[in-house]
């Protein structure tokens, strides 16, 4: 048989997550770029905003100075004026009062230099001595051009940073994920192939997030794959164990059948005969039972089922007998439902309550008791008989255990039932156990058996 040792033990669990931190993470990744990107675009339009109007502020006070040096000599002017238009890359016009032109200086590039825009001023000046009325003034904007050309560069240098920020960042994403998911993959497809218990899910849970908790899932799922083959392997062992001991009396019983010589001999061997094909019959019935019981909860509609009511259906057939003395009394006001299989649940009760009439004495009482809190009600059932053993109380529970009493007929029971008891009880999230009930004195007087079940 293979060990119950395994290194995949479940750990911590992890808490379901709408918005985990691996969903966070690849969020917070994707969203770096386009807004970085953004902040620049809306940086750089600014700027140009901010250019043009530096611009227009410095043009406008040149050509406000050039208005106020016009009380200089006509030498003086035409020279400051070529001068100005020169250092200002500019393109200065001087009108009287009638609008004529009188005074021009021109620094502005040529048209084979296709400027894109130019920056225009106009001041205009009252009583001027000189006859002067306007001072026009256009500037070349390639300046700004050549700033925004800059930023543009910078932009694209920026650009190129990020890009090469993403490639690091999916190759960061693609370690913490993608690499977690195929050590995870691995190993599940080592175990699906038949892998022993040596291999092992990698442990992920401290991760805190969606891989994490898929780690422990896995980890989880391949334990209890273990102890479902432990446990069939078990169960093939001890059901291969106990069609071993009929089968052999049937097969002794037979062979003897043929040399005995009188009658009552063969009678007697006739009725073992009977009686092994009986029990072999009820084995096959009940480990078919047991075999398919987890599957056929799996599959199994629950619903909403009234334990009072149900109780008061199963006892009623044992009150009009008058062999035995079935005890229920009327529980306290409330409500008694939980959310399981009518038919399954009917069969743990059932099973109690005759197993508990089995062991009770011919005069004495089988107590059913219904309670319930806020989450949880609680049904016992308790007979007047001899106990069970203190080293007993969990082993009752397995498979195939027999302890009957004396005035029973051996091999009626095949230890399954309160084995399949548990199985259901298991399988509604509830829990049942055994002890003995004692008086004053310490002495046992019967046995009781709880089941707890979750309240609808």
């Amino acid at each position: 048989m293979a060990s119950d040792t395994n290194t995949n033990k479940p750990h911590k669990k992890i808490k379901d997550r709408k918005f985990g931190g691996l969903t966070a993470r690849i969020l917070a990744v994707n969203l770096i770029v386009p807004v970085i990107f953004v902040i620049a675009l809306l940086y750089l339009d600014d700027y140009h905003k901010d250019l043009i109007q530096t611009e227009q502020t410095a043009t406008e006070q040149q050509a406000a100075l050039i208005a106020t040096a016009l009380s200089l000599s006509n030498t003086e002017v035409e020279t400051l004026l070529d001068r100005f238009s020169r250092q200002t890359n500019s393109h200065l016009q001087l009108y009287n009062t009638q609008g004529k032109l009188i005074a021009e200086a021109n620094a502005l590039p040529g048209p084979s230099d296709k400027n894109t825009a130019v920056l225009k001023t106009t001041v205009r000046l009252d009583n001027n001595k000189r006859g002067i009325e306007t001072v026009h003034m256009t500037r070349d904007s390639g300046s700004i051009d050549t700033k925004m050309n800059l930023i543009r560069f910078r932009v694209m240098a920026f650009f190129y940073s990020v890009l090469s920020l993403t490639i690091l960042l999916s190759v960061y994403l693609a370690w913490i994920i993608a690499n977690p998911l195929q050590r995870l993959a691995r190993a599940s497809e080592r175990i699906r192939r038949g892998g022993d218990r040596e291999t092992v899910i990698p442990d992920l849970s401290r991760r805190g997030d969606e891989i994490g908790a898929l780690s422990v899932a896995l980890r989880d799922m391949t334990q209890a794959l273990w102890d479902r083959m432990d446990s069939i392997e078990r169960f093939a062992a001890d059901v291969a164990h106990e069609l071993k001991n009929p089968l052999t009396s049937l097969h002794s019983a037979v062979e003897t059948l043929g040399k005995v010589k009188t009658e009552n001999d063969r009678q007697r061997l006739t009725d073992i005969i009977h009686h092994d094909v009986r029990r072999l019959d009820r084995l096959i019935t009940d480990i078919s039972e047991a075999s398919r019981l987890d599957s056929a909860l799996s599959r199994e509609e629950m619903g909403i089922v009234d334990i009072s009511a149900l109780l008061e259906t199963l006892i009623r057939p044992y009150q009009t007998d008058n062999h035995h003395k079935i005890l229920f009394p009327a529980p306290e006001t409330g409500t008694y439902e939980v959310r399981g299989n009518e038919g399954r649940l009917a069969q743990i009760f059932d099973n109690l309550i005759g197993n508990a009439l089995s062991f009770s004495p011919p005069d004495g009482t089988v107590t059913i008791n219904l309670a319930a809190d806020k989450q949880q009600i609680t049904i016992t059932v308790s007979d007047e008989g001899s106990g069970i053993p203190e080293n007993k109380k969990e082993e009752i529970f397995e498979r195939f255990y027999t302890e009957r009493p004396g005035h029973e007929e051996y091999g009626r029971h095949s230890g399954l039932g309160l084995s399949i008891a548990r199985q259901i009880v298991t399988a509604h999230k509830g829990e049942i156990q055994a002890d003995n009930i004692r008086n004053a004195a310490e002495q046992i007087t019967g046995a009781r058996f709880t089941v707890k079940l979750n309240k609808a």
